[in-house]
């Protein structure tokens, strides 16, 4: 058999205010023979964002198309295609020269390795946390997609858009966080011919738009590409950076007024008066060194409690989480490996962080494994560390974490607050056990941790440790997006 060199060409959208996307021609051989090329091309009057915003998708080095369809075998395939011409400009041509795909099922924009097509559904995800773009948007949440096996297939949007204004008085924002108590606002989605639908125990109802690490808001106008539908009692929160290298959150609750998008619409413009978002929530964070992670000063809990408690125990990947009474769980405990993580990934995705399902998407559970610039590893070798037997006269033992740097003020405290095993509780008040989102390389059974002893004065990272495994209940700090 011939080999082929598969090549797409695309157009991204110019935005204004007609909701679909661009057309793809492709060059389909109904002979069992590779496809060859798709063509795309677009009218300037289709776009989601109005034509006086400038806002458009120039193409950039390292760009992906997702491309699902089958072999001449009819075997599922899933590829990306690379762009290797067309970069800062809309016209692109992708190509993936192992390709061996003979039909198309669908193709979406961005790639995304996660993405699967089956039973005539496209599983992707809208991001949950999406990098402000001044004047734009998060391009990896500008998600497009088509489905068919024609000659002319027309992408459409699988999101849509909230856009803010920030003010010159709208200073120390970190991060603006949509939520809902109803709507399912970001993470897993199925597209199919009929429209696009969060996923059940995939979504979550929440959405953050961030700065960037250890960065603001400048004035401008940004986009937040969300689950399309309309958002039902929204809820505002911020992270806002105050002196000291601190951070606080605050919100402002919903008033009952729905943000409703109008018809033939991919836009909703939201005017916000940030001055406005100043009940604190109780949430915060403090930095320890220069440009380091923001780290909560309290465990992940239903509610806000004191540093020295221990909050909620999860299994890795759930999100429920489990008390305990005179050493036993309250409804029987973790008894096996969760099942509730689909394919057991690398890094949990936020719809299964304890940290982003049970406060919002501007936390999650911090990184771990074996890079030394994970988070617990840096916590450990860049913070100073000491074994604490009885906490602001609490009778609670755990580490106290301090800066090495001029962050003086600036204190973690970690309670040695056990873990569960099976239905018993063990440890209280001697070891310490904390999930990191990062799961074992070499066990899919196991996460990584990070292990304080306070008989032995070790605070530890063993990713390999039998005692990591996923079942197991343990505590979860929160660090900021």
């Amino acid at each position: 058999m011939k080999k082929y060199i598969y090549t797409i060409l695309a157009v991204a959208a110019t935005f204004s205010s007609c909701s679909k996307g661009l057309e793809v021609n492709d060059n389909i051989n109904n002979d069992s023979k590779a496809i060859t090329t798709i063509g795309a091309t677009v009218e300037s009057t289709r776009a989601v964002v109005s034509s006086s915003d400038n806002t458009k998708v120039n193409w950039e080095n390292g760009d992906q198309l997702g491309v699902f369809g089958t072999n001449g075998s009819s075997e599922a395939r899933t590829l990306a295609y690379n762009l290797i011409t067309g970069s800062g400009s809309t016209l692109g041509t992708f190509r993936n020269n192992s390709s061996d795909i003979t039909a198309i099922s669908a193709v979406m924009y961005p790639y995304q390795d996660y993405a699967t097509w089956a039973d005539s559904k496209l599983t992707c995800e809208v991001p949950p946390v999406q990098t402000a773009v001044k004047g734009s948007f998060d391009k990896n949440a500008a998600v497009m997609y088509s489905i068919g096996n024609t000659i002319d297939v027309e992408l459409e949007y699988a999101v849509r858009f909230l856009k803010l204004t920030i003010g010159t008085g709208d200073t120390g924002i970190h991060s603006i966080t949509f939520s809902s108590p109803s709507t399912a606002l970001s993470g897993r989605v199925e597209v199919t011919t009929s429209g696009v639908a969060a996923v059940t125990n995939q979504s979550l109802k929440s959405v953050t738009l961030t700065a960037g690490k250890n960065q603001t808001f400048t004035e401008g106008e940004y986009y937040i590409a969300i689950v399309p539908g309309d958002i039902v009692t929204p809820t505002i929160s911020i992270i806002r950076y105050e002196d000291g290298h601190k951070a606080k959150e605050y919100t402002k609750e919903g008033t009952g007024a729905n943000l409703v998008f109008a018809s033939g619409k991919n836009v909703k413009p939201v005017t916000v008066d940030f001055g406005t978002i100043d009940t604190a929530t109780g949430r915060e964070a403090v930095q320890l060194w220069a440009d380091g992670t923001y780290w909560a000063t309290f465990n992940v809990s239903t509610q806000n409690i004191e540093p020295q408690e221990s909050g909620i125990f999860y299994a890795w990947g759930d999100i429920e989480g489990q008390t305990y009474s005179n050493g036993w769980w309250s409804n029987g405990g973790f008894s096996s490996t969760p099942t509730l993580v689909p394919a057991n990934p690398s890094v949990l995705p936020l719809c299964y962080d304890a940290a982003a399902a049970n406060w919002n998407t501007a936390w999650r559970m911090p990184t771990g494994g074996e890079d030394v610039n994970a988070e617990f590893n840096s916590l450990k070798s860049k913070a100073n560390y000491t074994p604490v037997s009885d906490y602001n006269g609490t009778g609670v033992k755990g580490y106290e974490l301090t800066s090495k740097d001029s962050y003086s003020e600036n204190k973690l405290f970690l309670p040695s607050a056990g873990n569960g095993f099976h239905d018993i509780y063990y440890d209280n008040n001697r070891l310490g056990d904390y999930w990191s989102n990062t799961r074992n390389p070499e066990r899919t059974d196991v996460a990584c941790h990070l292990y304080c002893n306070n008989d032995s004065g070790e605070l530890a990272f063993n990713p390999a440790s039998k005692d990591s495994e996923r079942f197991r209940g343990f505590t979860v700090r929160a660090v900021l997006q």
